[in-house]
């Protein structure tokens, strides 16, 4: 992080979910996901970061709320989380939005509630 440079933000780790349908491929993609989040919980956690006063940086668990089984949540709100099984889009993926923007807001020290981000009234006007 420090090699970013003075203004750089604050550098997250996010762990990844298993892919669902056609991404899918029996045992081996979740295996292959489950080392990708092992090498990405190590770098978190690597000593290397203590040139930047901390000594792991922060994550975001996707995994953990995306798919609390290996079998994945589908759905939130009645619509696909990731309609394609891979990429986060759509109604679906608001609650998915919402939790990652409260996860960032926490880490950075500015906690707060965002479930009323697409209400109109407090939204820029165009």
């Amino acid at each position: 992080a420090a090699a970013m440079g003075d203004r750089a933000g604050k550098l997250v780790v996010a762990r990844v979910p298993y892919p669902l349908g056609r991404w899918r491929y029996g045992d081996v993609f979740p295996k292959q996901v489950d080392c990708v989040n092992g090498i990405l919980t190590d770098f978190a956690r690597a000593p290397a970061h203590a040139q930047a006063q901390q000594t792991s940086l922060p994550m975001i668990d996707l995994m953990k709320h995306v798919c609390p089984t290996p079998a994945c949540r589908q759905e939130s709100d009645g619509a696909p989380i990731r309609p394609d099984g891979l990429h986060f889009d759509g109604r679906g993926a608001h609650e998915t939005a919402h939790y990652t923007l409260n996860e960032l807001l926490r880490i950075a020290g500015r906690a707060g509630d965002t479930t009323n981000t697409n209400d109109a009234s407090t939204s820029p006007a165009p």
